[in-house]
């Protein structure tokens, strides 16, 4: 495993290299698996840093009845299996209106968890205990994925055990 030294980082963050989509997907499955009624995720990072791909993953670990597709023109997808999985994706907008800081609301206080790409936009109230994932590009197929877990909902181990265990499962460990 590889894990990604960040300088000042202690605590509640820590980051990790995955070397392929399959990985990306596999840390998604695990933490999909997870997952309880009302928690958030934010994934930041460009395009083609693997947000979709570990959204994937997370609706598999959620065993969603539909593959996850983006929901850049539909701002907000939504996939039933053990609970609702929300998909929001905030890039094609320039401001967050009421009505749509609205349906974020609704979903992210709903019985389902809600993931939100490109979350700049949103308020901080919309934020407060939210997992974090900031993924960048790093290769062809490398993404470095940095995992910021707030608040008391997440331990940073259980995430990195996670995380080793997505490596492995999925194909050579770097």
């Amino acid at each position: 495993m590889r894990w990604v030294e960040m300088a000042g980082l202690k605590g509640s963050h820590f980051g990790f290299i995955s070397r392929s989509a399959d990985q990306t997907r596999a840390f998604g499955a695990l933490l999909g698996a997870r997952l309880e009624p009302g928690d958030v995720i934010l994934l930041c990072g460009p395009f083609g840093a693997g947000k979709t791909t570990l959204v994937q993953g997370i609706g598999a670990g959620l065993d969603a009845e539909a593959r996850v597709t983006s929901p850049s023109f539909t701002l907000i997808n939504e996939y039933h299996g053990r609970l609702t999985l929300y998909h929001v994706d905030l890039f094609r907008l320039t401001r967050l209106d009421e009505e749509m800081e609205q349906a974020i609301q609704d979903c992210e206080s709903g019985s389902g968890v809600t993931v939100i790409e490109w979350p700049d936009l949103l308020p901080q109230y919309l934020k407060e205990g939210a997992l974090r994932i900031d993924m960048e590009v790093v290769g062809d197929d490398e993404r470095s994925l940095l995992v910021h877990a707030e608040g008391t909902r997440w331990s940073v181990e259980e995430l990195r055990r996670m995380a080793e265990k997505a490596i492995g499962e999925s194909g050579g460990a770097a």
